[in-house]
């Protein structure tokens, strides 16, 4: 992380604009589900939650929506409220600027995206999204915010004291699915100065969400009744884990959950493509049972033993991809899962020989 002056934010080419949020709708042209978007640029201020619900209703947009947000912040209350409407819709955020210019063979304007900035207020609209992610060459800033140009104002209508500021923004994080510790770091930065966040430090408090997941542990074999199972856990970056379990039957993928909506999550994976992929080959999988318990959404996968001579066989990097819609990537951790390889050579003849 590197703690760089204010003043460095405007010397930039990433500056963000310096005027009231505006919304729009960005289009390239193309034919892709990144094609459309929202864009939100500019200063956060007092009603521009209400003013995105009437922009919404007036372009006739329906949910989900990929919102791509460019804004040096703003008002903090107004932040939140603008976040919790976009978690409420299943949005997705992504950190970007948005550019329009004519173009010429297809004779109208069209719109493109690049860098961005998202500091200080403007973090907290990022927590709101389903998704978060920011695009290539874009920066995520935090430091103190300031009551008095936050719009969080000690007043008995609003908040009493800084402690109190502190713990509603703290909730609010936790209600994010956030790691406050993004708070504290606000905290030791000036409201003069500006914390530039790697995006290897916001993974690992789920501001982003682009790779939510740690490597898989090495396989290990486990008695399971009168066979043995090989078995491979995973810890994501939010704490919950995943884990692989191959018997000489089925393949599994279990993925702990939390919260609501695991019906509608499991709908949506047994609708879904997936597929074995490695570098050179691609191997459609069958799902034989989607099944919940014990808060987990357990993914079971019939042609155990194929998928265990894959993963012995595999000259390169193995993984199981899982191609839900995008509103359900922050929920499963992302759309891909890497297998562990390195030892199955020892562990899938035991496994295979247990069941004979």
């Amino acid at each position: 992380m590197k703690l760089i002056a204010i003043l460095a934010l405007f010397a930039s080419l990433l500056c963000a604009p310096a005027h009231a949020l505006e919304y729009s709708v960005g289009n390239t042209g193309g034919n892709c589900s990144e094609c459309v978007w929202i864009a939100a640029e500019g200063d956060i201020e007092e009603g521009d939650t209400a003013k995105l619900e009437a922009f919404l209703q007036r372009e006739g947009w329906e949910r989900p929506y990929l919102v791509r947000i460019n804004s040096p912040g703003g008002n903090v209350a107004e932040a939140l409220e603008l976040g919790r409407y976009l978690r409420i819709q299943r949005s997705r955020v992504i950190v970007s600027s948005t550019q329009s210019e004519f173009y010429e063979p297809a004779g109208k304007v069209l719109q493109s995206y690049g860098g961005g900035v998202c500091a200080s207020a403007c973090v907290f609209v990022l927590m709101g999204g389903v998704s978060r992610e920011i695009s290539t060459d874009s920066m995520v800033g935090v430091h103190q915010f300031t009551p008095s140009l936050d719009g969080m104002e000690s007043s008995s209508a609003t908040i009493s004291s800084t402690q109190t500021t502190v713990a509603v923004l703290q909730a609010y994080a936790i209600e994010m699915d956030i790691d406050p510790i993004v708070l504290t770091l606000a905290a030791a930065t000036p409201p003069e100065g500006m914390l530039w966040l790697e995006p290897r430090d916001m993974e690992r408090m789920n501001l982003l969400t682009s790779r939510n997941f740690k490597e898989f542990s090495t396989w290990a074999l486990q008695p399971a009744g009168n066979q043995l199972v090989a078995r491979a856990s995973q810890e994501q970056t939010n704490g919950r884990t995943a884990y692989l379990a191959a018997d000489c039957r089925f393949f599994h993928l279990g993925l702990e959950m939390t919260g609501d909506g695991l019906e509608e999550l499991a709908e949506a994976i047994r609708g879904a493509d997936l597929t074995l992929d490695e570098t050179q080959w691609s191997y459609p999988l069958k799902i034989a049972d989607v099944t919940i318990r014990d808060g987990m959404i357990v993914l079971s996968f019939t042609e155990g033993p194929k998928i265990l001579a894959a993963i012995v066989q595999a000259n390169d990097q193995l993984n199981i991809d899982i191609d839900v819609p995008w509103v359900y990537m922050s929920s499963i951790g992302g759309p891909q899962f890497d297998i562990p390889t390195s030892n199955m050579d020892e562990i899938a003849p035991h496994v295979l020989n247990s069941c004979r």
